[in-house]
């Protein structure tokens, strides 16, 4: 299965924030993975 990477954090699982240091990807959870990818899996 392809796994498909997150578009907002690269793949990271987490984004960088203006304000300095990062926080975890709200859009992927922190997985690095489209949130269709992840439903598949489970």
């Amino acid at each position: 299965m392809n796994k498909t990477t997150c578009q907002y954090c690269s793949g990271n699982g987490y984004v960088h924030v203006a304000v300095g240091g990062s926080e975890t990807c709200h859009y992927c959870e922190g997985t690095g993975l489209e949130k269709d990818e992840l439903a598949i899996k489970q």
